[in-house]
């Protein structure tokens, strides 16, 4: 049987068959990201409290950061169309029960149900662009994808905050609908039949074990950010996490089809994509967590106006990813990411020259120069994780890089909060676990030693891939 690339009848209509991809990306972060926009209203329709309503956002993260390995594997196994097909009706189905507003338990059983509609597709939409597209235009096609994941994640918050002028937050939900039928009959049309499922059984007791090691992970970083690392809570779940994962890894060993190929993992050019991936999304938890602080608590920024700032970096990400892709077709995605790497720690530095007084040109100027960075280097990374691995685990790959993300996002704003307040702290001589309105130049001197730590990430990724670099060059040279 022809692969996908050889099929002239599927090469014809792979931009199509992409930017159906696309769109159901799109719709899975805008899913994610729409309705946290409205959680004031939820707490007011329901009668609930500020801690219960989180649960909107953790239904979902936590149901899809669980599955995203085993979503890969399923890929792999049953076929990535099929899985997509799959995903795209059960988030459809997820967005239809979270219109109805019946109460608030249902619709935290709405968002388990997106979760796990969203990460089906999630997890394999780069592997689609990796197996259909050649060798030549996978870079763009990679960028494409994640041009409309970062889309989707924008335009979410502001057209929620349009809709909710008028109507209620399961219009937001309701809305997304049409666009999963759309979206799915398009899918149904185009989308060619799997060539590369491989067919081999799921190791359902490895995801069990896996998904008991995120969920303990995800809840001691969470109440971490309460108790710190060694809390009555916290310090349990992460023994609890620790002992999941050896379990997780010594019974993987074991398995003829495990649900995570660890001598996949263990490849060193993966590895070092992944610890790359690993450290500049935790810069991203930073930044996500730090300037909310810093716009509206030492600036005084009115929240609206903070939130277009922020959405910047977004914005320069959508934009830049296709033409960074296109460029390490032509250049080499190496050399591309090295390039992403200098200009993220170069924004990282110029963070730090930001004070009480702000500079809101040269605020937005950093965020613009953070979100190409980061697009320089999100789509070449990507295709080198997934180009390092066999064409059978792509699926696999892609669903281990989609943990990355969401773990490396989830740690980052606990990291970035305890070297905060250590900072500061150490700073006043006395402790300090909170923001202290009477001194924000002491917010700020914190400030400015996690960015210097972002800056060290960013440097270290940059190493680490200029070593790899030099190593592939020395390997090909020995040939």
């Amino acid at each position: 049987m022809l692969s996908y690339i050889e099929d002239q009848t599927i090469q014809a209509k792979r931009w199509i068959i992409l930017l159906i991809v696309g769109v159901g990306t799109a719709l899975s972060a805008f899913t994610f990201n729409a309705i946290l926009i409205a959680t004031p209203n939820i707490v007011t329709d329901y009668g609930i409290t500020g801690l219960d309503v989180a649960w909107v956002q953790t239904a979902f993260m936590l149901t899809s950061t669980c599955l995203m390995v085993l979503s890969g594997k399923l890929g792999d196994s049953f076929g990535k169309f099929k899985m997509f097909k799959l995903g795209l009706i059960i988030l459809t189905l997820g967005l239809v029960l979270g219109g109805f507003k019946s109460s608030f338990q249902v619709l935290i059983i709405s968002r388990v149900i997106q979760g796990i509609g969203s990460v089906l597709s999630m997890s394999i939409n780069f592997a689609i662009a990796e197996e259909l597209f050649k060798r030549e235009e996978r870079g763009k096609a990679i960028g494409t994808i994640a041009s409309f994941l970062s889309g989707g994640g924008i335009f979410g918050p502001v057209f929620s905050g349009m809709i909710l002028k008028n109507f209620g937050y399961h219009i937001i939900l309701w809305l997304g609908v049409p666009v999963g039928v759309i979206c799915y009959l398009l899918a149904l049309k185009y989308f060619p039949k799997d060539r590369t499922a491989t067919g081999k059984s799921i190791d359902w007791i490895g995801a069990l074990l896996l998904a008991g090691f995120i969920a303990c992970f995800f809840f001691g970083i969470d109440l971490a950010k309460k108790q710190g690392f060694f809390g009555p809570t916290a310090g349990p779940l992460f023994i609890v996490s620790i002992v999941a994962l050896v379990a997780f890894i010594l019974y993987e060993r074991r398995q003829q089809e495990p649900v995570l190929d660890l001598s996949v993992v263990s490849n060193k050019h993966m590895v070092i994509y992944l610890v790359s991936l690993l450290l500049v999304y935790t810069i991203s938890g930073f930044n996500g967590y730090l300037m909310p602080f810093y716009l509206r608590n030492t600036l005084g920024i009115e929240p609206q106006i903070a939130g277009l700032m922020t959405v910047m970096i977004a914005i320069t990400i959508t934009v830049v990813s296709p033409f960074a892709g296109k460029l390490s077709d032509k250049y080499g995605a190496k050399n591309m990411i090295l390039i992403g790497c200098g200009l993220m720690a170069v924004s990282q530095l110029t963070y730090y020259f930001y004070g009480v007084e702000g500079n809101i040109p040269g605020l937005i100027a950093t965020f613009i120069l953070t979100g190409i960075g980061s697009g320089v280097f999100q789509t070449p990374n990507n295709a080198m994780i997934l180009s390092s691995v066999p064409r059978d685990k792509i699926g696999m790959a892609s669903g281990v890089s989609g943990l990355i993300r969401n773990l490396s996002l989830t740690a980052g704003s606990l990291v970035a909060s305890q070297i905060l307040f250590a900072a500061m702290s150490h700073i006043e001589g006395a402790k300090v676990d909170t923001y202290l309105p009477d001194k924000p130049e002491l917010f700020v001197q914190g400030m400015h030693v996690v960015y210097f730590v972002s800056f060290l990430f960013c440097a270290l990724a940059f190493i680490l891939v200029f070593i790899d670099r030099k190593i592939s060059t020395s390997e090909e040279g020995g040939k």
